[in-house]
């Protein structure tokens, strides 16, 4: 079984300016480019939501089955502006209990981005064993990871 630190082979930068970002990407792709490493990593510039995996949407997982929206509107709303939401609830249980896991999407790319590289596999919610999962939803609800191989820029 995968440690929630282990690497998932990915790494997310995010600079002050568009411009530092594409001059980043611009020196990165040229690096590898004469590398054995050529096909393996890949330098993006995420500028929009649709430019990310998912169009940004992200999976939030291993929260306490008591969370509501208002809960996680309230810790993941420093990150950025929520536009959707939605907990998976158990639609057997007459309580519709949440099954302690979310999906979210922020207006910006930069929520997903801050969301994914300072929570995931760090923090445990009080009085839960767990650590907290984040990661890039899954199209058709499969597992995902928290992002190709390679660097995203921001």
């Amino acid at each position: 079984k995968k440690d929630a630190f282990d690497s998932t082979g990915s790494a997310t930068i995010m600079l002050a300016t568009a411009e530092q970002a594409t001059e980043a990407c611009n020196h990165i792709t040229s690096k590898v480019a004469k590398s054995e490493l050529a096909s393996t990593i890949k330098a993006t510039l995420v500028k929009r939501n649709e430019d990310l995996p998912s169009n940004g949407k992200i999976f939030v997982g291993q929260i306490p089955d008591t969370f509501t929206e208002d809960d996680l509107k309230n810790i993941f709303g420093h990150f950025g502006t929520i536009e959707d939401l939605n907990v998976l609830r158990d639609r057997q249980d007459p309580q519709q209990k949440s099954k302690g896991c979310a999906f979210m999407k922020f207006v910006d790319p930069s929520g997903p981005l801050a969301t994914i590289c300072l929570i995931h596999g760090k923090f445990r919610c009080k009085g839960h064993h767990r650590v907290v999962e984040i990661r890039f939803a899954e199209p058709g609800g499969g597992k995902s990871h928290t992002g190709s191989t390679g660097a995203t820029m921001y």
